[in-house]
C-alpha cells in the first residue's frame, strides 16, 4: 500500500511539475494583455488625439483597470493554481495547507464574480457621476461564483479529514 501511494505522489509531483510552466505562461500572458489594453493602450492611443490630456489619458486607464478587476481576481487565482502545482511538484499531496490553497482559487473566483456583477458596475456608475448601487446579472459569472463557492467549502472539509487522518497517523505510528 506504501509503494502504491509513494508512486502515485512520483506520478502526480511529475504531472504538476510539466503543468507548472503552463500556470507560469498563461499568469505572464494575462498580465501582458491587462497592462497592454488597460494602461499601455488607453495612454499611446489617446496621446495622438488632439486635446487629448495626460489626466484623460490617467481617467482612462483607471476606467479601463476598474473594468478589467474580475480579471486581476481571476489572475489571483492563476498565482494561486501556480502555488498550488508547486506544493504538488514538491510531493505535498493532501496536506492542509494544499487545501487551503485550493481554498484561495475558489476565493478568487468568487472575488472575481463578486467584482463584474456588483462592484465593478456600482463603481463605474459611482465614477459616472450617479449615484446609488447596480449589479449586471450574468449567467457565467454567476456560475463562476458558484463554483468558486464550491471549491472553497470542499477545501474547507478536505482540508479538515487531512488534518484528522494525519493526527490519527501520527497517534498510529507513536503507538507502534
Amino acid at each position: 500500500m506504501d509503494k502504491q501511494w509513494e508512486d502515485a505522489v512520483i506520478r502526480a509531483a511529475a504531472e504538476a511539475s510539466r503543468l507548472q510552466p503552463l500556470a507560469t505562461a498563461l499568469l505572464v500572458a494575462s498580465l501582458l494583455v491587462l497592462a497592454g489594453s488597460g494602461i499601455v493602450e488607453p495612454i499611446w492611443f489617446g496621446a495622438n488625439e488632439e486635446g487629448y490630456s495626460t489626466g484623460e489619458a490617467v481617467r482612462e486607464a483607471l476606467r479601463n483597470l476598474l473594468q478589467a478587476a474580475p480579471a486581476i481576481a481571476l489572475i489571483w487565482g492563476l498565482v494561486e493554481t501556480r502555488g498550488y502545482l508547486g506544493r504538488l511538484a514538491r510531493g505535498e499531496v493532501w496536506g492542509p495547507a494544499t487545501m487551503q490553497l485550493l481554498g484561495r482559487v475558489g476565493d478568487a473566483l468568487v472575488a472575481a464574480a463578486v467584482l463584474a456583477m456588483f462592484i465593478g458596475p456600482t463603481l463605474q456608475q459611482w465614477v459616472e457621476g450617479e449615484i446609488g448601487m447596480r449589479a449586471e446579472w450574468d449567467a457565467g459569472y454567476l456560475a463562476l461564483a458558484g463554483l468558486g463557492l464550491l471549491l472553497t467549502l470542499i477545501s474547507r472539509v478536505v482540508r479538515n479529514v487531512v488534518e484528522v487522518a494525519t493526527a490519527l497517523k501520527r497517534e498510529s505510528d507513536e503507538i507502534v
